[in-house]
């Protein structure tokens, strides 16, 4: 079985997809599913990605109608997606070499729903919350993480339960 599912929306991202892909590629932990959706590029975006797709089954590619939506191209993955955990990557996001591998040894360790890693702007690493939640270091439900991961009120790499995705999504 598929360990973790990585989502990647795609919009006329031909410039910068192919970093994205490798980033993924490149991992430490290589039992990852990536599902790329091309939400209707009109540039070289989908033929990149079919190009990565031949060359390695684990990246399956998949084209929809534009709506210039990375929630709704997230949204329409979700039925493909056969990993027990899921994340998710920009196509002009990477992921650090050992993000996965990391990723889930703190998953494993801490026996939480979601684990929410750091983000790097250059050389600035921070988790993003919003001034409102000010539990940074309290303890709350799989499903409350997973609506405030969804709805941006935490940013950042998250790693959780693809059940979640399936059921609240």
């Amino acid at each position: 079985m598929i360990q973790i599912s990585i989502i990647m929306p795609c919009y006329n991202s031909a410039k910068w997809v192919g970093k994205a892909i490798e980033s993924v590629l490149n991992q430490t932990y290589s039992n990852w599913q990536l599902v790329c959706v091309d939400d209707g590029s009109s540039d070289e975006t989908l033929e990149i990605l079919q190009r990565y797709a031949n060359k390695d089954d684990r990246i399956l590619v998949l084209h929809k109608e534009n709506e210039k939506n990375a929630f709704k191209a997230r949204q329409f993955a979700i039925p493909y997606v056969n990993g027990e955990l899921l994340t998710h990557l920009d196509s002009d996001d990477v992921f650090e070499l050992n993000y996965l591998e990391l990723g889930l040894k703190r998953y494993d360790e801490s026996g939480a729903d979601i684990v929410v890693g750091d983000m790097v702007y250059g050389e600035k690493r921070y988790v993003c919350i919003d001034n409102d939640l000010k539990w940074l270091h309290k303890t709350i439900n799989g499903r409350e993480a997973f609506e405030y991961i969804i709805d941006w009120r935490i940013r950042g790499f998250s790693l959780y339960k693809s059940l979640f995705a399936k059921k609240y999504y």
